[in-house]
């Protein structure tokens, strides 16, 4: 196995990779970096190449923009997963006084990361102690950068209105409620 900073990145394989050649960025290890220290926030639309340009992005953007640039590269061992999880207070302390007002426990969410060499990475930011295991996923689904719009977007109201049902709250309020936790946690 290449240590990432190893693999470096070659400008003229695609537009992602000329990219991080003009900011600078060589190598995977380099990227990742790079990606994971810019704020966490919503880009202008929901494309991963905005990332670099706006210099933020979320879950979604940061990691599908690194397996972009990796799938321009041929480099195998770098996949994106979507993962589903019930996101309360345990998982951020900010969401106790939502979910309390509420009268929830949790709040089922999805979230994006990668899996480097068959080991967990998250280049969202969110906070660099979290794990793997701090998700608690129910559920892990494999995707491509591109399908970070519509397609996953898709996946995540069928996860929640599966909640949604069983808490006996409208999707749509639900939806509500998970926009006002995810404003907390990206402060």
């Amino acid at each position: 196995m290449q240590p990432l900073a190893h693999l470096l990145i070659d400008g003229q394989l695609g537009p992602l990779s000329n990219e991080c050649a003009n900011y600078g960025i060589f190598s995977l290890q380099s990227l990742l970096e790079w990606v994971e220290q810019l704020p966490y926030g919503r880009n202008s639309h929901r494309n991963h190449s905005l990332v670099l340009a706006e210099e933020k992005g979320t879950c979604s953007t940061k990691n599908a923009l690194i397996k972009a640039v990796a799938h321009e590269q041929g480099w195998h061992n770098v996949h994106l997963f979507i993962g589903f999880f019930l996101m309360d207070a345990e998982f951020d302390s900010r969401l106790k006084p939502i979910l309390q007002k509420n009268e929830l426990a949790f709040i089922p969410e999805a979230h994006c990361f990668l899996e480097i060499n068959e080991q967990f990475v998250d280049v969202s930011g969110l906070n660099e102690k979290r794990k793997k295991i701090d998700f608690k996923f129910l559920k892990t689904i494999e995707i491509n950068a591109d399908q970070i719009n519509s397609f996953k977007q898709d996946l995540h109201k069928k996860f929640i209105k599966k909640y949604a049902t069983q808490l006996a709250v409208d999707l749509n309020q639900i939806w509500t409620i998970r926009e006002t936790c995810i404003e907390a946690f990206s402060k």
